[in-house]
């Protein structure tokens, strides 16, 4: 693919965001994969989200030396609040998100805005490399589509992981809906801003191509989907996935079907009733929590007949039979 000319004004301008938190230890390899790239009409955002190394200075050394690189700073608010930020300053008609710690192979955005400008695509999908400390690349690789219709998006969105790096987002869609990132739910907020995104999307485009380098590292606790949180940000999460399914089942209700795989509420569930389970409290509290949970049994796939048979009771509100249920099911492990 050719190096594109940042002095033609025609090509679209890319707003790339990537909050930094504590991050001075590998900044430096994050930005200078952005400033390597063949696709040179980007502005690059960085929001200083309350770091206490010197990730702010390293920064700045980076505003100072191109002046497509501005930064922002704010107390510690967390990823969402910082990608928010960034939204507020995004002059492009893409945005790409991407975190701090990982990196860009140098036609990551020429490759994802080639597809999205070829196809007219509201959102560009690419595929990424998976490198963990030490160790091998994994790739990841997803099928290079085109999707126009809402049937076909939704079919291959549930064999998408729905992460906001890696992709491509316009950014009129964003500002036109006031799309932002939910700054109540510490996990999976990344999940409920692309579905939200999604309701809005008339062409989704992919690219097999994996140019992004997702990092793990050993002492990396970034990595939210292996930890459990409180049961009050468990609750904010399916009290926000919930209400999101039924407004897309209501504006596609010939799809209500694909629906629960595709936000695997199943899932998500499994992983509240988890949290519950270890809150140290007495059975009878645990049945008072389970209260909590508003259970739409339409939209919850169960994989097995006893899930079945859980839900069921569930969403019957037999409280005191579905705690026992658990019990009974977990008395081997």
């Amino acid at each position: 693919m050719a190096t594109t000319d940042k002095h033609n004004n025609e090509i679209p301008l890319v707003s790339i965001v990537v909050p930094i938190y504590n991050s001075a230890s590998y900044l430096p390899r994050c930005l200078d994969s952005i400033l390597k790239q063949t696709y040179t009409n980007w502005e690059c955002i960085l929001i200083n989200d309350g770091s206490t190394d010197n990730s702010s200075e390293i920064a700045q050394n980076y505003v100072a030396r191109d002046s497509r690189f501005s930064l922002y700073s704010q107390e510690n608010r967390g990823l969402s609040a910082a990608r928010n930020l960034g939204l507020d300053h995004a002059k492009g008609k893409w945005l790409a998100c991407v975190d701090s710690d990982d990196e860009l192979l140098p036609e990551y955005l020429a490759v994802l805005c080639e597809t999205g400008e070829k196809n007219n695509a509201d959102l560009v999908n690419g595929s990424r490399q998976t490198v963990h400390e030490n160790g091998p690349r994994i790739p990841f690789i997803i099928e290079a589509i085109v999707c126009h219709t809402k049937d076909a998006q939704l079919e291959y969105l549930h064999h998408d992981h729905l992460v906001t790096i890696v992709k491509l987002f316009r950014m009129d869609i964003i500002r036109d809906n006031k799309l932002r990132f939910n700054t109540n739910i510490r996990w999976a907020e990344d999940i409920i801003f692309v579905l939200e995104f999604y309701l809005h999307t008339q062409c989704y485009a992919a690219c097999s191509q994996p140019n992004y380098l997702y990092h793990i590292r050993n002492d990396d606790k970034s990595h939210l989907h292996k930890q459990f949180f409180g049961l009050q940000e468990e609750l904010a999460l399916w009290n926000t996935l919930v209400p999101l399914c039924e407004k897309f089942i209501s504006k596609y209700p010939l799809l209500a079907h694909k629906l629960p795989y595709t936000f695997g509420l199943a899932r998500f569930l499994d992983r509240l009733f988890k949290t519950i389970e270890q809150q140290k409290k007495t059975a009878f509290e645990r049945y008072k929590l389970y209260r909590l949970i508003n259970l739409p049994v339409r939209l919850v796939y169960p994989e097995s007949k006893a899930q079945t048979l859980r839900y069921w009771l569930l969403y019957k509100k037999q409280y005191f039979l579905f705690a026992l249920s658990r019990i009974w099911l977990n008395r081997d492990q």
